[in-house]
């Protein structure tokens, strides 16, 4: 069945449900989640009772239209899903690397630019690392004190939270990488920020980076290990956060 006939059926049906009239819906979530459905954005924007909705979705790709008369509705970034429960280190406690990037490398895909840039930069700058590009993520990733997570296919992806999980400190090279994560994953409080602009603001940044002091960086393994759980789909903590954040959005819950 065309996805465009699915989402033209399911606004045909919340128009006649009387408890999706009830609020206009509300008090309704629609999950849009999956990165195809910024595919089919010219045809989700016709759908008035869709949109509705508040919506969880893929990277906040354009929903409204510019002159939309709809009465604004929450809207939240998606959660990934990391691949794994994350690595354990070689030796319980210790780092053995300062950097890891564990991440495809298309040398002629200008979206994988920056992740062959940083490769090249590591090896330039004689920085400690086991893996950039393609490779085994453990133990490698838990080995490592920093995690990059770098542009590919597209701005966001699953790295950060395997990095997490990996009890290690990610690395954002994009300030709209911050913009994809839910707010109650606060990975500012979690990650550093390295410039990938230029080999120059790049080695700046890493510099920046292993100049923290032993303070700072175990603040941020605390808050990672704080905020572990709301990462981790798995543990149906993050569920939990969605539906309170819509919740108090929506001004049903304090």
């Amino acid at each position: 069945v065309s996805p465009h006939v699915g989402f033209d059926w399911v606004d045909q049906a919340l128009g006649r449900s009387e408890y999706f009239q009830r609020s206009k819906g509300a008090d309704h979530i629609l999950v849009l989640s999956h990165y195809l459905t910024r595919n089919l954005t010219p045809f989700f924007m016709d759908l008035e009772n869709l949109l509705l909705c508040n919506r969880i979705t893929f990277h906040n790709f354009p929903q409204r239209r510019e002159n939309s008369q709809l009465p604004p509705r929450l809207e939240m970034p998606h959660l990934y899903l990391a691949n794994k429960d994350g690595c354990k280190p070689t030796t319980p406690g210790q780092k053995n690397a300062d950097f890891a990037m564990i991440a495809s490398l298309k040398p002629h895909d200008p979206n994988f630019r920056d992740r062959s840039n940083v490769c090249n930069w590591l090896k330039d700058g004689n920085y400690s690392y086991d893996v950039c590009g393609k490779g085994d993520m453990c133990p490698y990733l838990a080995d490592a004190k920093f995690g990059f997570h770098v542009r590919g296919d597209d701005v966001g992806a699953h790295r950060p939270f395997e990095t997490v999980a990996s009890g290690t400190v990610p690395l954002f090279t994009l300030m709209e990488q911050y913009d994809l994560m839910p707010p109650f994953a606060p990975f500012e409080e979690m990650s550093f920020f390295v410039n990938v602009s230029t080999p120059e603001t790049f080695h700046a940044s890493l510099q920046a980076v292993l100049a923290v002091s032993d303070e700072e960086y175990n603040a941020k393994l605390a808050a990672i290990a704080k905020y572990a759980n709301f990462v981790d789909v798995k543990t149906g903590v993050p569920f939990d956060a969605y539906m309170t954040h819509f919740a108090r959005g929506l001004k049903l819950q304090d």
